[in-house]
C-alpha cells in the first residue's frame, strides 16, 4: 500500500519509504528518553527507601542531592554535549554516554555510601546530556525528511509509555530486590543498549563539524544553574540569610546575564539567541518547562499529603 501526501500544487505525491534500519536506530537511540524518564519515575518510588537507609548518617537536605545532582549536571552539560557531539561524532558521544550511565548506575547500586551515590548521580546527569541530543539527531538523520514526523511520534510515544510504566516497574524492582536494584538494573540495561549501539549505529557522520566550542559559556552556565540550585536546596540547611547561601544566589544572578551577553556577542555561541525567534520553539520550550514544574510540584505535594494522612505510599 502506498501512502501519499499533498504537494504544493495539490497533487498527491508518494511518501518516501522508511528503511528498516532506521527503525532499529530509532529504538536504540530512544534509550536516552527511556533512561531519563525511567530514572525520574524510579526516584519517585525509591527515594523514601533511600531516605530510610541513610536517615542516620545524612540529613534530608543532603539526601535530596541524590535527585537534584542529576538534573543540575544534565541541564548544565546539555548545551555543550550537543556541540561536542556535532564536532567529535554523535555515535562516539552517544555510546560514551551509555557507558558512563551504566557504569555510574552499577556503582551507585553496589556501593551504598551517600557520597558515592551523589557522585554517581552527577555522572548519570552528564551521561543523559550526552545521550539526548546525539540520539535524537542520529534517529532523524536516518529517516527521509518527509517521514521524520513519524520518528518524533515514536520517540514521544516511548517517552509517554515509560512515564506511565516507570513507577510500577521501579516498584516491582524494589519489591523483588531492594532500592539498589533500581540503579543496578537500569545501569545493566544501559550497557545492553551500548552493545546494540556498537552493532547498529554507523560512523558515517563522525566529526564533520569543526566549529569551536565555547567552554567559557559552558562554565558560566554551570555557575548559573548550580548557584541557583545551591541557594534553593542548601538554603534550608545553611539558612537563607547566611553568607554562603547569599553568595550562591549572587553567583547565579551575575552568571545568568553574563551567559546571555556572551551568547549574543560570540561568533559561535553555545546557544544561538536567534532560536528564540522561532515562535514554535519558544512556546514549546515554555510549555515543557511548565509541565516539568507542575510534575515535580505534584510529586512533592503527593508525598506530603500521603505522609500527613497516614496513607501507606511506601512499599512494604
Amino acid at each position: 500500500m502506498k501512502i501519499f501526501r499533498k504537494s504544493n500544487n495539490n497533487s498527491e505525491a508518494p511518501l518516501e519509504p522508511i528503511p528498516p534500519r532506521a527503525w532499529l536506530i530509532l529504538f536504540v537511540c530512544s534509550a536516552s528518553m527511556f533512561l531519563l524518564l525511567m530514572d525520574s519515575a524510579a526516584m519517585f518510588v525509591g527515594f523514601p527507601f533511600i531516605e530510610e537507609r541513610f536517615s542516620d548518617s545524612a540529613s534530608r537536605i543532603t539526601l535530596s542531592w541524590v535527585v537534584t545532582a542529576l538534573f543540575i549536571f544534565m541541564v548544565s552539560s546539555l548545551l555543550v554535549a550537543g556541540r561536542v557531539a556535532d564536532r567529535f561524532g554523535r555515535r562516539k558521544i552517544f555510546l560514551s554516554g551509555l557507558l558512563l550511565y551504566g557504569t555510574a548506575g552499577i556503582l551507585a547500586g553496589s556501593l551504598p555510601v551517600i557520597w558515592v551515590l551523589i557522585l554517581a548521580r552527577s555522572l548519570q546527569g552528564i551521561a543523559i546530556a550526552m545521550l539526548s541530543p546525539s540520539g535524537l539527531a542520529m534517529s532523524l538523520n536516518e529517516f527521509p525528511p518527509s517521514r521524520r514526523a513519524y520518528a518524533l511520534g515514536v520517540w514521544g510515544t516511548i517517552g509517554a509509555l515509560t512515564g506511565l510504566c516507570g513507577s510500577p516497574i521501579a516498584a516491582g524492582m524494589i519489591e523483588l530486590f531492594n532500592w539498589q536494584a533500581i540503579f543496578i538494573l537500569t545501569g545493566g540495561f544501559s550497557l545492553l543498549i551500548l552493545i546494540a549501539g556498537f552493532i547498529v549505529l554507523s560512523d558515517e557522520q563522525e566529526g564533520n563539524n569543526q566549529l569551536p566550542i565555547d567552554w567559557v559559556s559552558a562554565i558560566i552556565a554551570v555557575m548559573a544553574v548550580g548557584g541557583l540550585t545551591l541557594f534553593l536546596v542548601q538554603g534550608q540547611e545553611w539558612g537563607f540569610s547566611s553568607p554562603v547561601t547569599l553568595l550562591c544566589l549572587c553567583i547565579s544572578i551575575i552568571s545568568t546575564p553574563l551567559l546571555a551577553r556572551r551568547n549574543r556577542t560570540q561568533r559561535h555561541p553555545l546557544f544561538p539567541p536567534a532560536i528564540f525567534a522561532q515562535r514554535s520553539f519558544t512556546i514549546g520550550a515554555a510549555g515543557s518547562a511548565l509541565c516539568q514544574v507542575g510534575s515535580f510540584q505534584f510529586i512533592s505535594d503527593f508525598r506530603s499529603i500521603c505522609e500527613k494522612c497516614g496513607v501507606g505510599h511506601r512499599l512494604r
